[in-house]
């Protein structure tokens, strides 16, 4: 029996997700290691090795009949990997290359327990408007 469950992650908006299907009784334990993706690795692959390493790393270190879940989300554009903005300047940058164009996101997510470990990735095509500087720098 699952007597808890335990996200791997401190993003809010994970826990709102899963707070609006129901599970409001969950620990956030963020994993602490750094993501390092693979090389020549495919995008879908990058973002279930990351979710797994996560949801491995916080799953050792938890309740045995705990549930945890792990996720990772990553963002193509024309071929290229954007990571996490190291600055709001990079930030800037990267919204301004992706104004007014479609891109890849991607997301790994790990579900794991003692009775096993799934993983999976999902692609979604994302349209963003054209965003004046303004409205990239309130964003």
């Amino acid at each position: 029996m699952i007597r808890k469950m335990v996200l791997a992650s401190a993003s809010p908006r994970r826990k709102e997700l899963l707070n609006m299907l129901g599970f409001s009784d969950v620990e956030i334990r963020p994993a602490k290691r750094e993501e390092i993706p693979p090389q020549n690795a495919s995008p879908a692959e990058v973002v279930k090795v990351l979710s797994a390493a996560k949801a491995m790393e916080v799953s050792a270190n938890s309740d045995p009949d705990a549930l945890v879940i792990a996720a990772d989300t990553i963002v193509c554009l024309d071929g290229c990997v954007f990571g996490k903005p190291r600055s709001e300047s990079d930030a800037f940058q990267m919204l301004r290359r992706l104004s007014g164009r479609f891109h890849e996101v991607y997301t790994g997510v790990t579900v794991t327990d003692r009775f096993g470990t799934l993983c999976e990735a999902e692609r979604s095509v994302v349209c963003f408007r054209s965003l004046t500087d303004e409205e990239i720098i309130r964003y």
